[in-house]
């Protein structure tokens, strides 16, 4: 193909059937370009000069021959249909001739009569399924339209009422129900933000941390709560990962102390940087260390960290008091060796006085004045040992022969102690035999002394409510030795009990029962309880002492197996 810059008819070449010819002419007759013609054919023009038609007054289009007509033969001797087309361009006027083969255009015709009621059959089918449809298409607007107008606010204007039902008003009240809708999800969704993020964070952080996590929205309900923190307030791990934060919150109600501490900052809008809160979990006491977090954007919620700290503040505690007992046991050094010193010099005067010939009153005399010398040479001795109780050897330890001499002691007469062995024996421990001795010993005399005073008691209540009567024998003191496991630092350890029937615990002492120089008894030192805890603690196990019902006291010792002494 040949064409001029202006005249490209290369766009109407791609739409020609296969052998047509296409040529262009200007007004002069002159060939501007030609597709399928040879030089000769295409410099042919048997039709008017396109410069005519532009011509004629009435702008008609030209006669246009080989419309009807066949024209000649083309060179492989089939039939061609020509036909001539004027047109305009850019103000020039041109013609366009167009030659297609006989055999191509009837095969065209022939496949526009097959098409043409294959087309409109089809078109009628989509019509039929239109229209069978129709109502399926609209039944989802009709109920959405239904929704909007039972769900319409009330026409504020006098006499105003529903919507018209015209489909402009139809569709305004669909546009304004969607537009009410999208108002309250963005103010729901302000305010479901911080529950998103909390969820995040609870999904992120909840299975990794050890410590027990609560999350709290700001008007203070618990939104979400790991395993960890329902183990730690007593509940069921395995339920709460299945429905928490129910499971949490129940197990949390059970500790009202906890809850008001959480409820209370929560209501305030402050933070808790470190606070401790004591529970009661399957019958033991537990202390929990607490931190409480407020969420700085907009007061989103609260996320509380929750830690068994027992131990540590056991140990923290014991800590503390061997500091202060080492400061005071210098002290206490220095005075006892003063004392011993002195109380040597009068123990050798009255010795000597002893050996004389007295008379019997002044016997008496002499022989209580060492009876009380005995009893102050006792008391510097604790002094001394409170002072540097460690100057003994580690050795494998019997605990069970170590109560045995301990509860027959003569220094015990007066109230019966009766000792419990173990049904298995237990294995020894490493500890220092003569500094537990003096530890249960502290003990003992104690438990026997108070049993003695509220025996006393006892029997002078009586005598005031009614005749008097020979006194009851006081009840005796039990000491039991027994292996215990537990879920604590001393996870097996051997444990001794000793029980007595005295008045108690006082309240106004029993707090500091264990300081040095606090005292129950009339005239006690305020020694004995408080070398008996150090003692215990350097072998690495734990004193207490708790109420029995309906009177009297338990001192509990556990020391764990193992050489673990200090």
């Amino acid at each position: 193909m040949r064409s001029s810059r202006s005249d490209d008819i290369g766009a109407l070449v791609r739409w020609l059937p296969a052998g047509s010819a296409l040529a262009v002419y200007d007004a002069r007759g002159v060939a501007r370009a030609n597709h399928g013609f040879s030089g000769a054919d295409s410099l042919s023009l048997s039709a008017p000069p396109a410069g005519a038609n532009p011509a004629s007054p009435s702008g008609a289009l030209p006669r246009v021959e080989g419309l009807a007509n066949r024209a000649d033969n083309d060179a492989a001797g089939a039939q061609r249909m020509r036909a001539f087309v004027p047109f305009a361009r850019a103000g020039e006027r041109f013609l366009l001739r167009l030659e297609v083969p006989e055999p191509t255009l009837f095969a065209q015709q022939r496949s526009l009569r097959i098409l043409t009621p294959v087309v409109f059959g089809l078109s009628f089918a989509v019509a039929l399924l239109a229209i069978f449809f129709l109502r399926a298409l609209v039944r989802p607007y009709e109920a959405l339209l239904e929704k909007a107008r039972a769900i319409r606010p009330p026409d504020p204007s006098p006499g105003g009422s529903a919507f018209a039902r015209g489909s402009d008003d139809e569709v305004e009240l669909l546009l304004a129900t969607f537009d009410r809708a999208l108002a309250a999800l963005r103010g729901e969704g302000a305010a479901s933000d911080s529950q998103d993020e909390l969820s995040a964070v609870e999904r992120a952080l909840g299975p990794q941390l050890e410590s027990g996590l609560l999350m709290f929205g700001s008007e203070g309900r618990l939104l979400a709560a790991n395993p960890a923190a329902v183990e730690l307030l007593g509940g069921d791990p395995k339920a709460a990962r299945e429905s928490a934060p129910g499971t949490a919150a129940a197990a949390l109600a059970a500790h009202p102390a906890l809850a008001a501490v959480v409820a209370a900052a929560i209501a305030d809008g402050r933070s808790i940087p470190r606070a401790s809160v004591t529970i009661e979990r399957a019958g033991r006491t537990v202390e929990l260390g607490l931190t409480l977090q407020a969420l700085r954007r907009g007061g989103a919620g609260f996320l509380v960290l929750l830690a068994d700290v027992t131990d540590l503040t056991r140990r923290e505690a014991e800590e503390r008091f061997a500091a202060g007992l080492a400061q005071l046991g210098e002290l206490s050094a220095g005075v006892a060796h003063e004392l011993r010193n002195s109380l040597a010099t009068v123990q050798g005067y009255l010795t000597l006085a002893a050996r004389r010939d007295l008379p019997p009153e002044a016997r008496e005399e002499v022989a209580e004045a060492r009876r009380e010398a005995g009893e102050l040479a006792r008391v510097v001795d604790d002094f001394l040992t409170f002072a540097r109780p460690g100057s003994g050897a580690l050795e494998p330890v019997d605990l069970a022969a170590l109560l045995a001499r301990a509860t027959s002691d003569p220094a015990l007469a007066g109230v019966e102690v009766q000792f419990v062995r173990p049904e298995t024996p237990l294995p020894t421990i490493a500890g220092d035999p003569h500094l537990l001795q003096r530890a249960v010993r502290n003990l003992l005399l104690n438990a026997v002394q108070a049993t003695l005073a509220g025996a006393a008691h006892t029997g002078r209540d009586a005598a005031v409510s009614g005749p008097r009567e020979p006194p009851a024998p006081p009840e005796p003191v039990i000491v039991r030795l027994l292996r215990q496991s537990t879920g604590s630092h001393l996870a097996d350890s051997a444990t001794i009990t000793i029980d007595d029937r005295g008045g108690g615990l006082a309240p106004e002492i029993a707090g500091r029962l264990f300081q040095p120089f606090a005292s129950a008894r009339p005239g006690g030192a305020g020694l004995g309880l408080a070398l008996a805890r150090r003692i215990v603690a350097m072998h690495g196990g734990t004193l207490r002492l708790e109420a029995r019902e309906p009177r009297g006291v338990r001192a509990e010792i556990r020391l764990p197996f193992g050489n673990i002494a200090t």
